[in-house]
């Protein structure tokens, strides 16, 4: 008996079918299909009920299932053990994070990590949904939370900090004078809002030396993407609360400025998510500690 066919098996039951399968194994359809089909010719049963929209295990298909989940969860094992006995790190490491932040350090510090191991290969996804790494084969999530981190079965690590400022267009800027927080009210402000918050009542919190100001954010246009509300302030739509490593740039090249520089609007914080500790391969520590050593905001603060 095959046992990747077990394991491919596995993987359309887990993913619901065989496109959503093909796609998480990086295999053809055509070639999931074909190996599904020989696995239940060669043990004489049929594992899954096909329709046009669904599938769905037999009785026989849901023992064969346990099954397969046992030997995926052994081969993983053994995998691991392979990986840690090589001092050298190796393999396909896949890594899922936002867009903004994953921009940033695609941009700034992976590059820095594959030079020093070569033998890694990242495969980066950039979504802002909440992914399932266990369900979709990731290795380790970077998720940036201003308010923690639900509580999960995952592990998390703190990595750094994104510490949020005002920034706004040069050519914006020209129209308004901003000495205060105070003179931030009347401005027009682009929002950086999830779903869940409030229609109204937003507000930024502005702090310097332990002095404390309020500035209401009655945002035309809100995001809840720090891409697209740096895009909007770029472009002219007003003042922004956005973290410096995502302005640092556009700062650099004289198209934003940073007002009102000693006061800060809030800290966010970036985490490493990973399944577990138990066994992690080389490739996913040094990974880890990477992050955790190379992420210093100092080289965005100019």
């Amino acid at each position: 008996m095959d046992l990747n066919s077990l394991i491919i098996f596995k993987n359309v039951a887990d993913a619901g079918g065989f496109t959503a399968a093909a796609k998480l194994l990086h295999l053809p359809k055509s070639a999931v299909s074909q190996r599904i089909s020989a696995l239940e010719r060669s043990l004489g049963v049929l594992l899954l009920r096909r329709t046009t929209r669904s599938i769905s295990l037999t009785d026989a298909g849901e023992r064969v299932y346990r099954a397969a989940v046992d030997i995926a969860e052994q081969q993983e094992y053994v995998q691991a053990i392979s990986e840690n006995m090589n001092d050298e790190a190796s393999g396909i490491l896949s890594v899922t994070a936002p867009p903004d932040i994953g921009t940033y350090l695609i941009g700034n510090l992976f590059k820095e990590f594959l030079k020093a191991h070569p033998r890694v290969q990242l495969r980066i996804d950039l979504s802002s949904r909440m992914v399932d790494l266990v369900q979709e084969g990731f290795d380790v999530a970077i998720r940036a939370t201003s308010s923690g981190l639900q509580d999960s079965s995952l592990v998390s690590v703190k990595i750094g900090e994104l510490p949020l400022n005002i920034f706004v267009a040069k050519a914006t800027l020209k129209k308004v004078i901003i000495r205060e927080p105070a003179d931030l009210g009347p401005v027009e402000k682009v929002a950086f809002a999830r779903r869940t918050d409030t229609r109204g009542g937003l507000k930024w919190i502005l702090e310097r030396d332990g002095e404390r100001a309020e500035v209401p954010v009655n945002a035309a246009l809100r995001t809840n993407d720090y891409q697209a509300a740096l895009a909007a302030v770029r472009a002219g739509y007003g003042f922004g609360a956005l973290p410096s490593l995502v302005c640092q740039q556009d700062v650099d090249e004289g198209r934003l400025v940073k007002v009102l520089p000693q006061w800060q609007c809030g800290v966010g914080s970036l985490y490493a998510v990973f399944p577990s500790r138990k066994l992690m391969p080389r490739k996913t520590e040094v990974f880890l500690e990477f992050l955790r050593s190379g992420w210093h905001l100092g080289q965005v603060e100019r």
